[in-house]
């Protein structure tokens, strides 16, 4: 009996014993891992080698997060981030008197052309973007079609195109910037359902440039039932004329006008080499007035004209266009574009495009640094040194404006391409 309680006895004390002996263990453990702790804060994580485009190692550093920036699932979060901030920028119920015998001018559900902000934070957006809104249904697309096939931003781009091919919700569609060519890209895809498709067709013939129902640029071009012979920067005369901002819609309509070559001839229609032969002499008095203008990007947009030698480029196969795009690209390879978002945006955007055709790597590196440029300064985000009202969107600042911050549209849809193509 003894013997028995004697062994009870043993078995408890070496279970106390064992008891202690873990919970020893368990406090040094904890103790241990507190010291690696506090040894290892303030030790940034090492970041892998970038696989897209750094940053030149600039970071915000008032920002929480330290991350690198630039890489191309960054790229394509701040496509993204850009393309919430378009949704917020829509108007509704618009109606204003129109001067013309067109009647009522309406936007309804419509974009705006930009967002301004002061000094006090108070933003507004108060012009409507009938005649460029429909760049932001594109943005979508790509965004769908290249990175995300979420129904979400599929149903963005189905209901903008309910919007704008409803005559009593957008009451006209002006021409602007490449309008058509940009809905082609939709029509044309393999993305959209056939209704979808139906709904883009309809839009589409909303905006079809019609030779014979011309506008005062097409005026100027007239009908044209044989090709005209072709300029190039050596033998073209410069433009008699003074520029204006509108003489940049010769090279925005020739881009048109290729755009509707295809559609027509997608369609099956007659006469679609009619729309060839007129984008090709919108091409030529484009270079006119690009060599009026001596290579000044203040009186004429190379860039839009370097992307209307780049679509008669893909469309004919004549080395003349191509030619003349990267002579372009060339002269302006080490151009300021400072305070003006958008002349920036389109010199990103036509060195992305001329190097699908012409991988020539000072063209990669001029996207590059104008792009790493842009990010670090005009894009309104924490993560970097132009945070300003966490918009996430790219902006204008000109501090002599009672608004003095601009997110304008066509600059942030044009930058939503290049983002999600690194």
């Amino acid at each position: 009996m003894e013997t028995k309680k004697s062994r009870l006895i043993g078995g408890i004390l070496v279970g106390v014993l064992i008891l202690i002996i873990g919970l020893f263990l368990i406090f040094s453990g904890n103790l241990k891992l507190k010291r690696e702790t506090a040894n290892n804060e303030g030790i940034k994580p090492q970041t892998s080698k970038n696989q897209g485009y750094s940053l030149n190692g600039q970071f915000n550093k008032n920002s929480k997060k330290k991350r690198e920036l630039f890489t191309p699932e960054y790229a394509r979060s701040a496509a993204l981030k850009i393309l919430g901030w378009m949704n917020k920028t829509r108007l509704y119920n618009i109606r204003l008197d129109n001067p013309s015998s067109n009647g009522e001018f309406v936007c309804d559900g419509g974009y705006a052309v930009s967002e301004n902000c002061n000094a006090a934070k108070q933003c507004s957006t108060r012009m409507v973007a009938n005649n460029i809104g429909l760049i932001s249904t594109w943005a979508h697309y790509k965004y769908y079609q290249q990175v995300d096939r979420n129904s979400s931003i599929l149903s963005v781009v189905e209901n903008d195109l309910q919007t704008y091919g409803n005559t009593k919700k957008i009451s006209a569609i002006q021409p602007a910037i490449w309008n058509f060519k940009l809905i082609y890209e939709l029509w044309s895809g393999q993305e959209l359902t056939s209704d979808q498709k139906k709904l883009a067709w309809d839009v589409l013939y909303r905006m079809q440039h019609d030779p014979l129902i011309i506008n005062p640029i097409e005026k100027q071009v007239g009908m044209l039932e044989a090709m005209p012979p072709l300029l190039t920067l050596d033998t073209a005369t410069p433009y008699e004329g003074e520029l204006t901002e509108r003489d940049n819609f010769f090279s925005i309509f020739s881009s048109e006008y290729t755009a509707s070559f295809l559609f027509i001839r997608d369609s099956k229609v007659e006469k679609e080499q009619l729309y060839l032969n007129i984008a090709t002499e919108l091409y030529n008095q484009a270079m006119r007035r690009y060599i009026k203008s001596n290579g000044n990007s203040s009186l004429f947009n190379p860039y839009y004209f370097g992307i209307a030698a780049l679509d008669l480029y893909q469309i004919t196969g004549n080395d003349d266009f191509l030619t003349t795009a990267s002579r372009l690209a060339d002269r302006h390879i080490g151009d300021e574009c400072s305070n003006n978002i958008t002349l920036c945006a389109s010199r990103v955007y036509f060195y992305h495009e001329l190097l699908k055709v012409n991988a020539k790597q000072e063209y990669m590196q001029a996207r590059n640094e104008l792009l790493q440029k842009l990010f670090t300064q005009s894009f309104d985000n924490e993560d970097v040194a132009g945070y300003r009202l966490g918009k996430n969107a790219f902006y204008t600042e000109r501090k002599e404006l009672e608004e003095s911050l601009s997110y304008e549209l066509i600059p942030n849809a044009l930058l939503v391409r290049v983002l999600i193509e690194l």
